[in-house]
C-alpha cells in the first residue's frame, strides 16, 4: 500500500496503521506528496522523521519550523548531502537559522557545510565553541582573514587544507615538539602554503622524521635539500633524490651514490641532467665488467637492481645519445671483461625493449635494434615514430615470421612494404597483410586470389574491401570464405550475426527432440557408437547434430565437418569438445562468428 502514491486511501492507511517498514519505504520515495512527508517528519520514530527530512518534498516551511523546534538529529538530517542523487544544498535561510542554535553540534555542522554562505562562517569565528572554530578551519570556503586570526589567537590551524595561509602553519610548528611537527608536516596537500623558510629550518631539526619529511616536502627549497642531501639517514637522502625541487647539482652528487634506491630516484627526477643520465649508464657497465672480489659485490651487481636503473634512463628521452647507444648495442665499457664472471657481458633484453620506445632515438640506434637478437624488441621498433621507408624494408626482410607479421600488422606500414609482404612465404603473414586496415585494394585483389583458403577468408573479412572482389570471393570453394563473404559489413546481402541461422532450426510443426528423431536407438551390447555417431551427425534434426558434436568420441572427421558447418553452433559445438583438435581449433579462432572465435580462443588457453 505504501507504493500506491495514487491513492489517498492507501496513504492514509499507511500512516494510520501502517508497520515501521511501510512509512519508512514512503518517506524515502522521492515522489511521495508533500501533505504525506509533512506528516511523517512528524512521527515519534525518529528514524522515520529523519527520512522524511532527508526527502525532497519536504515542504520549505516546515523544514524552517523544524530548524527552530525539533531534536538535534532532525536539525543535523536538515543538511542535505550534494555528492549523490542531486541533491540541491541546504537553503541559506535554513543555515542562517541553524547557525544560531543552542546546540554546539549544529552550529559546528554549520561551520563545516561546504554550501554555508561566506557571511554565516565570518560570524562563527567569533563562536564560543572550539568544536565550530575546528570545523571552520577546515572548511575551504573559509575567508582567509578568519584562517589567520584562528591561527594566530586562537592557535586553530588545519594543516590540511591549502587554504591555510603560510604564516599560520610556521606560527604552529614554533610551539611543537619534534613528534607533532613530524605529523603536522607529514601529509602536505595540493597547494600548502608552508614557507620555505620554516621548512629550511627544520631541515636542520635533530630528528630524523623531521628531516625525512622535510626532504619529502614539495615546498622545501634547494638549498636545504643539497644540505639534506649529505644525511646519513638514507631515508632522507632517497627523500631528496625524489623531490622536484632537488637541483641538477645535487642530483649530480647523489648520482654516484652506495645506495641503489637513491641512484634510481635520481635517475626518475625531472630535474636530472643529459649528463648525469650518461654518468650512471657508464656507471653500471664499468661496474659490470669489473672482476668479482667479493660475496657482497656479487650480490650488488646481480641483475635486477640496475637493470631497474638502466630500464628507467633508456626511457627518457632526454638520455644523450651516446648513453642509448651504449644501450642499444648491449656493451659494457670496460676493455677487459672478467671472463669468468656468472654475469654475462651483454645489457638485459628488458632494457632494450625499452630502449625500443624511447622517442629520441637516433636513426643509427634504430638501425642497430633491427638487428638486436631479441624477437620482442625488432617488434617493438614497429611501432616508431621513426623509422624510415630503409628501416621498414629491414623489418618487412626479417628472418623471424612474427617479426614480419607485426610489419605486416601495423597501420603505419608503408603501402609498397605491404605489397612486398603480400607475396611472403609465410601464410601468416600473408593473413595479416590480408587483414590490415590500411591494405590497398590492388593488394587485396591479389590476395583473393591466394591458393591458402585462410588468406582469401581474411581477405573476404577485411571492412575495406570491394563489392567486386566480394563477388569474386562469393564462389570460392571453401565454405568459410564464402562465410565470411556473408558476413563482411560491405556485402549488400549481408544479415546481421545474429540472425545468421537460428539458435536450432525451426521443428516441424506436432514433433519434438525425442527418441523419435534419431536415425535409431544405439544399442549398447551391438553397436559401435563412433558409428552411431557417425549417423547422428547426419540427422535433419539440428539439436541432435549439435549434441553429437559435443561427443568426446565423434569422429574427427565429423568434427572437421563441424567445422565447417553453415550453422555457428555447430561449429561452437565443435570448439566445446575435447576431443578437437588444436588446429582445428586454431582455424576456428578464424571463424565469421564472434562468439565461435572467442569460444577456441578460450579451448586453446586451456589445453
Amino acid at each position: 500500500m505504501a507504493r500506491r502514491l495514487d491513492s489517498p486511501f492507501a496513504l492514509a492507511q499507511v500512516l494510520e496503521k501502517g508497520d515501521r517498514k511501510s512509512k519508512i519505504t514512503l518517506a524515502r520515495n522521492s515522489k511521495t506528496p508533500a501533505s504525506i512527508i509533512e506528516r511523517l517528519v512528524r512521527d515519534d520514530d525518529e528514524g522515520i522523521s529523519k527520512l522524511a527530512v532527508e526527502n525532497p518534498n519536504l515542504p520549505f516551511n516546515t523544514a524552517l519550523e523544524l530548524a527552530r523546534n525539533s531534536s538535534v538529529g532532525i536539525k543535523l538530517s536538515l543538511f542535505r548531502q550534494t555528492n549523490f542523487r542531486n541533491t540541491p544544498p541546504t537553503p541559506p535561510q535554513l543555515l542562517e537559522i541553524l547557525s544560531q542554535d543552542e546546540s554546539e553540534r549544529v552550529r559546528a555542522a554549520v561551520a563545516g557545510y561546504s554550501h554555508t554562505p561566506v557571511e554565516i562562517l565570518v560570524r562563527l569565528a567569533n563562536d564560543s565553541s572550539r568544536e565550530v572554530k575546528s570545523k571552520l578551519i577546515a572548511n575551504l570556503n573559509t575567508p582567509v582573514e578568519v584562517l589567520t586570526s584562528l591561527g594566530l589567537e586562537d592557535n586553530l590551524v588545519n594543516q590540511r587544507n591549502p587554504n591555510t595561509p603560510g604564516i599560520v602553519l610556521a606560527h604552529a610548528v614554533r610551539n611543537m615538539n619534534d613528534k607533532d611537527i613530524a605529523d603536522f608536516i607529514k601529509h602536505p596537500v595540493q597547494g600548502s602554503q608552508m614557507p620555505s623558510e620554516t621548512l629550511a629550518q627544520l631541515a636542520t631539526n635533530s630528528n630524523n622524521s623531521v628531516r625525512y619529511l622535510v626532504a619529502y616536502h614539495r615546498n622545501t627549497p634547494a638549498t636545504a635539500l643539497q644540505q639534506l642531501a649529505r644525511n646519513s639517514y638514507v631515508p632522507t637522502v632517497r627523500a631528496v633524490a625524489s623531490n622536484r625541487n632537488t637541483s641538477p647539482e645535487t642530483l649530480e652528487i647523489l648520482a654516484t651514490h652506495s645506495d641503489f634506491t637513491t641512484r634510481l630516484d635520481v635517475a626518475r627526477n625531472a630535474n636530472v641532467s643529459p649528463q648525469v643520465l650518461a654518468q650512471i649508464v657508464m656507471s653500471c657497465c664499468i661496474s659490470g665488467n669489473e672482476p668479482n672480489r667479493t660475496v657482497d659485490m656479487l650480490k650488488s651487481a646481480f641483475p635486477g637492481d640496475n637493470n631497474d636503473l638502466l630500464r628507467t634512463i633508456a626511457s627518457n628521452p632526454r638520455t644523450p645519445t651516446e648513453a642509448l647507444k651504449i644501450l642499444a648495442r648491449r656493451e659494457f665499457i670496460s676493455p677487459t671483461p672478467d671472463a669468468n664472471s656468472i654475469l654475462p657481458p651483454t645489457t638485459n633484453d628488458s632494457i632494450v625493449q625499452t630502449l625500443a620506445y624511447n622517442p629520441s632515438l637516433t636513426l643509427n640506434i634504430l638501425n642497430t635494434l633491427t638487428q638486436d637478437s631479441s624477437v620482442e624488441v625488432r617488434k617493438i621498433l614497429v611501432r616508431h615514430p621513426k623509422l624510415t621507408e630503409e628501416l621498414w624494408l629491414k623489418l618487412a626482410e626479417d628472418e623471424t615470421v612474427s617479426v614480419r607479421g607485426t610489419v605486416a600488422y601495423s597501420n603505419q606500414t608503408p603501402a609498397d612494404i605491404l605489397e612486398l609482404l603480400a607475396l611472403d612465404e609465410e601464410v601468416e603473414v600473408r593473413i595479416k597483410v590480408a587483414t590490415n586496415s590500411i591494405t590497398q585494394l590492388n593488394i587485396l585483389e591479389k590476395l583473393a586470389g591466394d591458393e591458402n583458403s585462410q588468406v582469401r577468408t581474411a581477405v573476404a573479412s577485411n571492412p575495406n574491401i570491394s563489392i567486386t572482389i566480394l563477388e569474386q570471393l562469393a564462389n570460392d570453394e571453401k565454405i568459410e570464405v564464402r562465410r565470411a563473404v556473408n558476413e563482411n559489413p560491405n556485402n549488400p546481402e549481408n544479415t546481421s550475426e545474429s540472425s545468421e541461422d537460428d539458435i536450432f532450426e525451426p521443428l516441424p510443426k506436432q514433433t519434438s527432440i525425442t527418441l523419435s528423431e534419431l536415425p535409431r536407438i544405439y544399442d549398447s551390447n551391438n553397436d559401435d557408437l563412433a558409428t552411431v555417431l557417425t549417423e547422428y551427425a547426419e540427422s535433419d534434426n539440428t539439436f541432435v547434430r549439435f549434441v553429437t558434436l559435443l561427443h568426446p568420441i565423434t569422429p574427427r572427421g565429423i568434427l572437421t565437418q563441424g567445422a565447417n558447418s553453415v550453422f555457428w553452433l555447430e561449429r561452437y559445438a565443435v570448439t566445446q569438445n575435447e576431443a578437437t583438435s588444436l588446429e582445428l581449433l586454431e582455424t576456428l579462432t578464424r571463424d565469421g562468428n564472434w562468439i565461435v572465435r572467442a569460444a577456441a580462443n578460450h579451448s586453446i588457453s586451456t589445453k
